[in-house]
């Protein structure tokens, strides 16, 4: 599963883990995270078939909501998953969200990236 080998690179990235430490999940965040931390979801994935069948080539959309008390620390993590996400192996990265939000409820600052992985399957 590719989601898998995608949060084993960022849980292994330096980056990363300077500011998030291993405290990416799932979506939804568990109740009454540490902060900073990182929620993840499947957006959309994608299957590339030729005339004769399956290419061999797949592609996912996974959403990344990078969450921390200040918006600075919420900003560098977000740059840092997207420094790790372009450096994954045997794949090829294409951002397409990168949007600072602002939870009013929670009072916590977000960034959201969206990216497209396009991977060997």
């Amino acid at each position: 599963m590719i989601e898998a080998d995608i949060i084993a690179h960022l849980e292994a990235d330096a980056g990363v883990g300077a500011i998030a430490d291993d405290r990416i999940y799932p979506e939804p965040l568990p109740q009454n995270p540490v902060l900073p931390a990182i929620s993840y979801r499947r957006i959309s994935g994608e299957r590339d078939y030729t005339l004769s069948g399956p290419s061999g080539l797949a592609k996912v959309r996974l959403q990344f909501d990078c969450w921390a008390t200040l918006f600075l620390t919420a900003r560098n993590l977000a740059d840092a998953v997207v420094a790790a996400l372009h450096a994954l192996p045997d794949s090829d990265t294409r951002i397409t969200t990168d949007l600072d939000a602002f939870d009013p409820e929670a009072e916590v600052q977000r960034v959201v990236v969206d990216a497209e992985i396009l991977y060997q399957v």
